[in-house]
Order: structure tokens, then C-alpha cells, then sequence
């Protein structure tokens, strides 16, 4: 069966749990990915060794290119003048040209700030779809679903206008997708933004209208902001099923968020979670996306 898997921004951890539960009950899973491999998380420079290894662009690893990627992309030729600059003893006291996010300070610390290191990162990246269609059988007729990392394009003749939508559109996530019939799921925007709170269980997959949202902001938990809020899961979807799989169960996931927390609290919350996460996933969206698959 295929498997879709949100942003995991280094959570390698969560991700390489994920894989196994997952692996264990379907040896033969294929797996795509929305993208955001890169930043913000705790194992950035193992996250990039495992996409070398196990990405590829077909097979049973696949991936769609995130906006961080985008921006490592438009952050390296300015990173490749800076190497090649002849004046490089001056060049290296201003230090490297520094990115949005933290990949320029994870290769100074891991001493992989050379141009044979990044340029293997960006040609990797580089060879990353925007996005991906997967067909699936259904119950009366096959069933699309249209994978990119923020939101599948319209059908647009320009190649650059379709590529900056599915790496960068957050309009019409908001609301789903009335334009077909195909299912678009997409990370980009986690289930933690402010956006979802209240209508989704925050954390988790959402639904809108023929749309899924698999960014459950996994790499918050390890802010505290959001940490001690919501279970801010790494989500993955089966394609075939719409069964949500997740590395932990909901109350492993919120003893792990607040250690030392009494009991009697965890199980108040995971109750409170648990009713949630019950009414949503009867949300109608999701109900009619299970008739189109033949899934009661």
C-alpha cells in the first residue's frame, strides 16, 4: 500500500519510529513524503544522510520538494560565490552567507561548510519533484490523489507559476478543493496553527473538502510553546484506507510531552483529546473520501 508522511523538519527519531510500525504490518509499503526534510529539527545532517540514501525518484522512498528545500536552493548560488570568491581570507572572516533557517549553522558545526558537501545536498534537492500523483482503486472508479508539499497547482500552462503553488500556496488549503474530484494532500501548514485549532485536533491529520493536511508540526514539540499544548505528531496516511498512522499512541505521545505531570492530568487530557479526535474523524469530508475509496 502507499503511505504519505508529513513534514519531518529532522525529526529522524520520530521518522525512523514511524517507518517501523508502519513496516511491520506492510513489509512491502511505499512511502511519499511532502517535503520539509530540511530544518529546524534535532538531526539535520543525519536526516540529509538518510534522504541520500533512501530517496529516489521512483521506488519505495519518494519525496516532494518543500519550501525549505526552495530556499536552500535559492540560498546556494550565493553560497557558491562566496566559496569560489579568490579573496577567500577575507571572504572567511565575514563568515558564510547565513540561510533563513539553520542549515548554514549546522555545516559550520559539523564542519561541512565546503562546497563538495553542499553542492551534493542541493543536487540532491534539485532532483525533487513538485508533485506527485498516486491512483488508487476505488469503489466504483479509481481514485487521483495529488501530492505536493503546500497545495497542488490548477492547471496552469506555466510551469514556474505551477511549481511556486505546490511548493508555496496556503490560500486554498483553508478550504479544500472544489475544483475536482481528486484528493490533494499536502503539509506545509501544521494542524497547530491557529487556523485549524479549534476544528481539527491539533497535531494531527486534518480534512477539508477532498483535501488532507498530513503536517501535524511534529518538530514543535520541541518548543515549549507548543509542546505542552498540543501532541504535535509526525502523521502519515494510507492511501488506500485513510488509516492514520502516528509513531506514538495519543497517550504515550502526551506523557512524553509532560514528564513529571500527574497521572490523573494526562489522562484528563488524553480524554479531552480522544472525544476530539472521535467527532473528526466523522468530519464529512473524510466520510465522503471513504465512500470514493469503497472504505466503510
Amino acid at each position: 500500500m502507499h503511505y504519505v508522511i508529513g513534514d519531518v523538519h529532522s525529526c529522524l527519531d520520530e521518522l525512523n519510529t514511524l517507518l517501523g510500525r508502519i513496516e511491520e504490518k506492510d513489509p512491502a509499503a511505499e512511502f511519499i513524503f511532502v517535503g520539509d526534510f530540511a530544518d529546524r529539527g534535532p538531526r539535520y545532517l543525519d536526516t540529509i544522510r538518510w534522504c541520500k540514501e533512501h530517496i529516489r525518484p521512483t521506488g519505495k522512498y519518494r519525496t516532494v520538494i518543500g519550501n525549505h528545500e526552495d530556499l536552500l536552493l535559492q540560498w546556494f548560488p550565493g553560497f557558491r560565490d562566496w566559496w569560489e570568491n579568490q579573496d577567500r581570507k577575507a571572504e572567511l572572516r565575514r563568515g558564510i552567507p547565513q540561510t533563513q533557517y539553520n542549515f548554514s549553522r549546522m555545516i559550520q558545526e559539523e564542519k561541512k561548510a565546503d562546497l563538495s558537501f553542499v553542492e551534493s545536498v542541493m543536487n540532491l534537492i534539485r532532483e525533487w519533484p513538485s508533485e506527485i500523483s498516486v491512483t488508487v482503486p476505488g469503489k466504483n472508479r479509481n481514485v487521483t490523489y495529488r501530492i505536493a508539499h503546500a497545495w497542488p497547482s490548477a492547471q496552469s500552462s506555466d510551469e514556474e507559476e505551477r511549481r511556486n503553488c505546490n511548493i508555496w500556496n496556503r490560500e486554498d488549503e483553508y478550504v479544500g478543493n472544489f475544483a475536482n474530484d481528486d484528493i490533494y494532500i499536502h503539509g506545509h501548514t501544521p494542524t497547530i496553527s491557529d487556523y485549524d485549532n479549534g476544528r481539527l485536533v491539533p497535531g494531527m491529520i486534518g480534512y477539508r473538502r477532498h483535501a488532507i493536511n498530513v503536517d501535524g508540526g511534529c518538530v514543535f514539540s520541541y518548543n515549549p510553546e507548543f509542546g505542552k499544548r498540543y501532541v504535535c505528531m509526525l502523521c502519515a496516511i494510507c492511501l488506500e484506507t485513510l488509516e492514520e498512522i502516528y509513531p506514538w499512541s495519543v497517550l504515550e505521545r502526551i506523557a512524553f510531552l509532560h514528564p513529571g505531570e500527574s497521572a490523573s492530568r494526562i489522562e484528563k487530557m488524553y480524554v479531552e483529546i480522544r472525544k476530539k479526535r472521535k467527532e473528526y474523524l466523522c468530519n464529512p469530508y473524510r466520510s465522503e473520501m471513504l465512500k470514493m475509496l469503497g472504505v466503510e
